[in-house]
């Protein structure tokens, strides 16, 4: 029984070294063939489309053109789903975005930690929250700014006045009682709009 299963170990070990010494020799022909390329500018093609040509090989850091090693890391994070790219991005803003997009497409606001400047994290939940139309992400927005957009602009797709509610700027907190109401009906809730021309709007989608 153990000399079997010694024999299956050693068979399984064979096969990942095999494996290894294939991968190896693939990124090594994806390189020479990149590398064969006269102008910077082709090899720096070729690096970004192999790289998003392949689920597990990446050749990003071999750009030499520094917006399109962004461009080439923001894409591979994207098509992977791997927020930690986007740690590759040398540039802060664009590092940023990298991490908002991919948590956008994730729908995970957990993600939307991993972003230092609180203006793209705040647009990262809010874009979140409202794909979710989760009002309890907007709490969690620091800016007013966005956590205004975020409530007013769930309000508005989803009717829910209480979210309409929690909007400061008027405007929003207007736009918002207008778009509800054109979804529940509710000729009441017009009452709560400052402007005259879309309190008059609203009251004839009552």
């Amino acid at each position: 029984m153990k000399k079997r299963l010694i024999f299956v170990l050693l068979l399984l070990a064979l096969f990942f070294l095999a494996n290894c010494s294939k991968n190896e020799n693939s990124i090594s022909k994806q390189i020479k063939k990149c590398e064969s390329f006269k102008t910077q500018f082709d090899k720096d093609e070729c690096y970004n489309n192999v790289t998003l040509s392949s689920k597990t090989l990446n050749l990003c850091d071999r750009i030499s053109d520094s917006s399109k090693k962004i461009s080439c890391y923001k894409s591979s994070a994207l098509l992977s789903l791997n927020i930690s790219l986007c740690n590759s991005i040398n540039e802060e803003l664009g590092k940023n975005i990298c991490i908002r997009q991919v948590a956008l497409s994730q729908n995970n606001p957990e993600s939307c930690k991993a972003i230092m400047e609180t203006n793209q994290r705040d647009l990262c939940l809010r874009n979140i929250a409202i794909k979710q139309k989760d009002t309890a992400l907007c709490y969690s927005i620091e800016g007013e700014f966005q956590k205004d957009i975020c409530f007013s602009t769930i309000g508005k797709l989803t009717g829910d006045t209480k979210a309409c509610d929690m909007a400061k700027n008027q405007q929003n907190r207007d736009l918002c009682y207008l778009g509800a109401v054109k979804i529940i009906r509710e000729i009441s809730f017009c009452s709560n709009i400052q402007n005259k021309t879309v309190k008059d709007e609203c009251i004839k989608f009552s």
